[in-house]
């Protein structure tokens, strides 16, 4: 049992260091609609899969654009998804968090 948890243990932390980094370059940066998209997604990621941005992130986004239409159009789009009980094939969770990750730290122009 003593090996079976230090193979566990290497098992584990080997997992968790192969982290890719996501790639999106086809995301528009600039595109207020785009980004207000983007944090639905992630807030639809962190409700149904435990994963997304963080708080703060999504927060200093929708700070910076409430003012906005094209954000809020963005944004509305998937606001509906939030009704249902479960919420599946939400596959692009790491890709929305990169793309505000990216939008929070100014990779825009």
């Amino acid at each position: 049992m003593r090996y079976f948890s230090i193979i566990w243990v290497f098992l584990l932390a080997s997992c968790a260091g192969k982290s890719e980094p996501v790639d999106i370059s086809d995301v528009d940066l600039n595109n207020a609609y785009v980004i207000g998209w983007y944090v639905t997604y992630s807030d639809l990621c962190r409700t149904y899969n435990g994963s997304g941005a963080d708080i703060k992130v999504i927060h200093a986004i929708k700070e910076r654009f409430k003012w906005s239409d094209s954000f809020k159009r963005g944004y509305d789009y998937n606001r509906n998804y939030f009704a249902y009980d479960v919420v599946t094939g939400l596959e692009h969770c790491d890709k929305a968090k990169a793309v505000l990750n990216a939008v929070n730290n100014g990779e825009t122009s």
